[in-house]
């Protein structure tokens, strides 16, 4: 049966690859990430639990669903941004500069609070986990120290990277200079994740101007996964060899996802996972307690699900199957695919602020067996996207006299 779905998937992938031309469109990627993890669950001698018919049966409706929304919005035209041809002054130079400058000193800012939290904070002999800690519990009352406005730092450094990448003048001092501060403040979240979609969203950017042989590609993913093993290892107490990072990563995934549906694990107040973003803002502007997660059939030890292998990975699907069972699944793949055949359809148009921030998307498509990235973190997505139109389509020019 899991070879059956795996190899409908791999023919849809194939499919919306030919539709496109571009193995890096919507229509190519859902499935594709599908359909060869499972076609490898398949085959490979894993250390995991057996997968039901029913989470199979969710993969479906969550993959038909997300290329249902994909095909729709590829072929609709919202006006988001100026179309224009690939140029220097695609972005406003005065917010280029802007973002740049933020960033330099938002770094230094980072290296100080970052060395501050290290040097204070007791939760282990391990910096790096130290690290790791300050910044999922960013605001726990162990972290003495914290980021304030400049945790906004993370993402203008992030944007203003890839604008300069994508920018045609002489000023490649400032690239390389991104570069560095960008690899510096993903080594401070200590967040496999951080380099994940930095170093992707660089390589699917590239794609849009050169043809990048899949030889490259792959080569690429041989390195990030070694990076991915070698920030684990570092961060950790607990020391996994290569294969059980590899299959809690990126397998461990489907079989705690099947675990979740099969007893039906619900939270008790629907919209919690999925829309964290407006509760936190309700909570900010009204005040009042946050929102418990709490769990009915709650079949997690501490967050974590054994499967037989320890992880807190529930694929993309977990949160919205949390919130809205079978109609989660639905609703948000299509949600997930319109959001990404929106921006694929203004990437075609030349347009580089959709270029970039799908070359972000792309990323979470790519990761969809890892977690779920667009709602979840809806506040870094609406600011990413935020900062890029601002600077694609502000025409206003600033000179200090």
């Amino acid at each position: 049966m899991i070879i059956l779905f795996a190899t409908s998937f791999l023919f849809l992938a194939f499919l919306g690859y030919k539709l496109n031309g571009k193995y890096i469109a919507p229509t190519a990627l859902i499935p594709s990430v599908w359909g060869a993890l499972l076609l490898l669950y398949g085959i490979l001698d894993l250390q995991l639990n057996d997968l039901s018919n029913t989470v199979l049966y969710v993969l479906l409706l969550w993959v038909v669903f997300s290329l249902f929304g994909s095909y729709v919005f590829s072929t609709v035209n919202l006006s988001l941004g100026k179309p224009k041809i690939l140029k220097v002054s695609d972005f406003n130079p005065s917010i280029r500069s802007l973002y740049y400058y933020i960033a330099i000193i938002g770094t230094v800012v980072w290296i100080y609070i970052a060395y501050k939290q290290i040097t204070t904070m007791s939760i282990s002999s391990n910096i790096f986990t130290n690290l790791r800690y300050a910044n999922i519990h960013s605001e726990s009352e162990e972290v003495e120290h914290q980021y304030g406005i400049f945790k906004y730092t993370f993402n203008i450094a992030f944007v203003s990277l890839l604008i300069e990448l994508f920018s045609l003048n002489k000023k490649k001092y400032r690239m390389k200079i991104l570069i560095i501060i960008n690899i510096l403040l993903s080594f401070i979240t200590m967040a496999k994740t951080s380099f994940l979609f930095l170093f992707l969203s660089i390589l699917f950017s590239r794609i849009f101007k050169y043809k990048i042989s899949l030889k490259k590609i792959i080569v690429v993913s041989i390195i990030l996964f070694l990076l991915m093993f070698g920030i684990h290892h570092i961060r950790s107490e607990v020391k996994n060899s290569i294969a059980e990072i590899f299959e809690i990563y990126f397998f461990a995934g489907l079989p705690a996802l099947d675990k979740i549906v099969e007893n039906d694990m619900r939270v008790t107040q629907p919209g919690i996972m999925s829309f964290r973003f407006f509760y936190n803002v309700n909570t900010r502007l009204f005040g009042g307690n946050k929102v418990a997660r709490e769990f009915l059939n709650n079949v997690t030890q501490g967050g974590y699900v054994f499967v037989p292998l320890p992880t807190n990975v529930f694929t993309v699907i977990g949160p919205f199957w949390w919130d809205f069972g079978w109609l989660g699944v639905i609703a948000f793949g299509f949600i997930n695919g319109a959001l990404a055949g929106i921006l694929y359809n203004k990437s075609k148009q030349k347009q580089t602020w959709a270029i970039i921030a799908y070359s972000y998307i792309a990323c979470t498509l790519i990761l969809q067996f890892f977690g779920e990235y667009i709602f979840t973190n809806l506040s870094n997505t609406i600011q990413i996207i935020a900062l890029l139109l601002f600077a694609y389509n502000l025409k206003w020019v600033f000179k200090w006299r």
